[in-house]
């Protein structure tokens, strides 16, 4: 260090970044006192800048002089490897008003001394990023969340999970580069969706609606002739100005027969009317309504009951459905239709089949073996891609499932995955309405971070989960299979799911088998 008169000035380095410090003693060189230092940093910030620093009131250190000052605590960029279910959260990401995971991990943050004060509810001054924003009810083992934390003193893991709720836990953590995000350098995603086998089973619908007609036989007509049902492609309630067409589904054959229901037979539940002519009298349109809204409970409490019923009967009894090796492989080569590059129009809310956003790359889908849980028997199928789209899995899952049961016949799969009808067909030969599986079963389970592994990888920790294996295991067991079992046992999601997959809901697959039956019926 060079003096110049009362001034000295020092070049320092930190490991990517050159610091100019100038030191103004104004007499503190003589009796030592500690020197006011002013950081300047070429870059344009300095990593000492007060943003960046926390006290410790509890950790002192000594000066020159003797006396005790607290010690200074630096942000360290990290990813932070998460857990949670998501029940009862209104998705990952963060929503002003409503509960989230990234709100109550933000909070436990706080709370553990990772984030200041003054950070709060300031994502970006954090560098916050998510891998992966998963939906309501949507759960996770491996998600990953980067950003610029203070880790110390030791014990950051134990101290956040003390401020979180029991359904989210941190793993632990991974020192990374400054420029590592979360979601950029994440090269696949690995989702797996667990489902009953019997919603394979093609008697679970047709024994509840004979059920059905056999305790209500005028269930199938509505009161009012003039109401018109109105619902969206996964069976829940469309806008007023949606309809849906069926005059032009042919349903002549026997299995389409078997497929066309009326709406008040299938789960009036689900299905709301059209909007009604203004009535002057409020007082009669709210006895109207809170008619209308007892009649539907009534219809699901009836329908709730019998499927517990049929399940009840055919619980160990030797004609129960059996999903053997051959569903298996049926279902496998289903899913192994979604493998390469597709548009995915159809699989999401709001997109074109021109949309070049619509173009996802599947690396594999496939079903593993059955396991037992609570004695239900549950099939899990994995699915690996680069990226997905909003409710994207779910409605390929819920067209797979259609597939398999024999609702849909396996060509539409090639209309539903059409990136642009060719110019000879119409636009609309590549829209068709796609069943979406229930958010129950659905579960993040690792985000792959292998390029920049093999790139850093020697000079820093490798982000994956393989140091939490264990606790992962654990956690997937003990927490969300049970907790998809229990769900599931006391409100019949998925039963209740497949009575709406038909060809009433979804015209297309009457559509799809009548072009199929013309096509074999063609002279060749």
């Amino acid at each position: 260090m060079e003096k110049n008169g009362n001034k000295r000035g020092r070049q320092d380095v930190d490991p990517g970044v050159a610091i100019k410090c100038v030191v103004e003693d104004k007499g503190a060189c003589e009796n030592e006192q500690s020197p006011a230092i002013v950081a300047v940093c070429e870059r344009g910030q300095s990593p000492l800048s007060v943003a960046d620093e926390i006290e410790d009131p509890s950790a002192k250190r000594s000066s020159s002089n003797g006396d005790r000052e607290p010690k200074r605590y630096k942000k360290r960029k990290i990813a932070l490897m998460i857990a949670y279910c998501g029940a009862g959260f209104q998705g990952m990401q963060r929503n002003p008003g409503a509960t989230t995971i990234e709100g109550e991990l933000e909070k436990a943050l706080f709370q553990a001394g990772a984030i200041q004060d003054s950070n709060v509810g300031q994502p970006k001054k954090v560098g916050w990023m998510r891998a992966a924003r998963t939906d309501k009810g949507v759960s996770a083992l491996g998600q990953v969340v980067s950003g610029n934390f203070f880790i110390d003193p030791p014990g950051l893991v134990e101290r956040v999970n003390s401020h979180l709720p029991a359904p989210i836990r941190v793993l632990g953590y991974k020192r990374v580069t400054p420029s590592f995000d979360a979601k950029q350098n994440c090269v696949r995603r690995r989702y797996e969706y667990v489902l009953p086998v019997y919603v394979f089973d093609p008697d679970l619908v047709t024994a509840c609606l004979a059920e059905q007609e056999a305790n209500n036989p005028g269930a199938s007509e509505l009161d009012d002739g003039a109401i018109a049902a109105l619902t969206s492609s996964d069976g829940a309630v469309q806008s007023d100005s949606t309809t849906v067409d069926t005059t032009a589904v042919d349903v002549s054959d026997t299995a389409s027969e078997q497929q066309t229901r009326s709406v008040s037979a299938i789960a009036l539940s689900d299905v709301e009317t059209a909007p009604a002519p203004r009535i002057q009298n409020p007082e009669e349109d709210g006895n109207q309504r809170a008619t209308r809204a007892a009649a539907k409970e009534a219809e699901k409490d009836m329908e709730m009951a019998e499927i517990r019923k049929y399940l009840m009967e055919k619980s160990g009894a030797k004609n129960a459905f059996q999903f053997g090796e051959d569903c298996i492989n049926r279902l496998n080569r289903v899913l192994g239709r979604f493998v390469g590059s597709h548009s995915y129009h159809n699989f999401t809310p709001r997109t074109k089949a021109t949309d070049p956003s619509s173009l996802r790359y599947i690396i594999s889908f496939e079903a593993e073996s059955k396991f037992v849980v609570d004695g239900v028997e549950f099939v899990r199928c994995s699915v690996v891609g680069q990226s997905f789209m909003l409710h994207q899995i779910r409605r390929m899952v819920g067209l797979a499932v259609a597939v398999v049961r024999g609702c849909a016949p396996e060509s539409i799969l090639e209309t539903a995955l059409r990136r642009q009808a060719p110019p000879s067909l119409e636009s609309t030969d590549s829209e068709v309405k796609v069943p979406m599986a229930p958010e129950l079963g659905l579960f993040l389970e690792e985000c792959y971070y292998s390029s920049y592994n093999s790139k850093f990888g020697k000079l820093h920790e490798e982000v994956s989960l393989v140091d939490y294996t264990t606790d992962v295991r654990k956690f997937k067991h003990e927490v969300i299979y049970p907790h998809i079992a229990s769900t599931e046992a006391r409100d019949l999601v998925f039963a209740s799911w497949v009575q709406r997959i038909n060809d009433e809901h979804f015209p297309h697959f009457a559509l799809a088998r009548e072009k199929e039956n013309l096509a074999k019926a063609a002279p060749k």
